[in-house]
């Protein structure tokens, strides 16, 4: 990595790269999945550091539209800023649950130590993401794909269009991510595959604890742009219009 100051965003990206260039080794040592281990719960203090600091931004939604005395216009972007922090919630519940599952499909926990009885397991988190089924028939590596990718989406559709450039897709395949598309060993691969194939529970959970930290950084974008739009006309009443039209309730003016 680059010397010099680096925001927390910048030390997250690192510690994933981390990750994933360990994952492709042959062969992984106890000190290396130990490392995991130590990254997995780095990431998940910058989750709740995210979480922190994005439930301070509703808060200031929160006071700023009280300030100028609840104007409806800015009523709605403060629901607004309220859907995406439950969406958010939700999404970030089914990602600290399937690491749980991880947890369990592996032997738990000891009850001394509290260690993961089965951090060097290679076998058991990879046949739960690639071939286990969840809810939707689809695997668990699918379903987490179209989880993470649909949230996105739905960010866009409470943002506004002119914004989908700040929220692609999270969950990529290897040929839409620069590190892997020209890799012979790797291009091929899907999200799930690229993920969790042949993957360590510690760094298997490592890797969900990576994307949480993605979650919570697209909901600062846009809580962001939400907070910045308070008061802010033409874009104030974009987002009314589009939160009218979910309503089904959108003003004649509206495009």
């Amino acid at each position: 990595m680059a010397g010099g100051k680096e925001t927390p965003r910048q030390k997250m990206i690192g510690m994933m790269y981390l990750v994933l260039t360990a994952l492709l080794a042959l062969q992984v040592s106890n000190a290396v999945l130990e490392k995991f281990i130590f990254i997995n719960k780095s990431l998940e203090r910058m989750a709740v550091d995210y979480e922190s600091k994005n439930d301070q931004t509703v808060a200031n939604i929160d006071a700023q539209v009280k300030k100028r005395n609840n104007l409806k216009e800015e009523v709605a972007i403060l629901d607004i800023a309220k859907d995406v922090q439950s969406e958010t919630i939700k999404v970030m519940k089914d990602l600290r649950d399937l690491k749980e599952e991880m947890v369990e499909v592996t032997g738990g926990r000891d009850p001394e130590t509290n260690q993961l009885v089965g951090a060097a397991d290679y076998d058991k988190v990879s046949t739960m993401m690639l071939q286990q089924k969840g809810p939707t028939g689809k695997t668990k590596g699918v379903e987490l794909q179209n989880l993470l990718n649909d949230y996105a989406q739905y960010l866009v559709g409470k943002t506004g269009s002119k914004y989908s450039d700040d929220f692609p897709p999270i969950a990529e395949d290897a040929k839409d991510i620069p590190e892997f598309a020209s890799d012979p060993n790797q291009k091929d691969k899907r999200f799930p595959e690229l993920f969790f194939e042949n993957t360590p529970t510690a760094a298997g959970m490592a890797s969900v604890s990576y994307l949480e930290t993605e979650v919570l950084n697209y909901e600062r974008k846009a809580l962001e742009i939400l907070a910045d739009s308070v008061g802010a006309g033409e874009v104030s009443f974009n987002l009314i219009c589009i939160s009218a039209q979910r309503a089904s309730a959108a003003p004649a003016s509206c495009p």
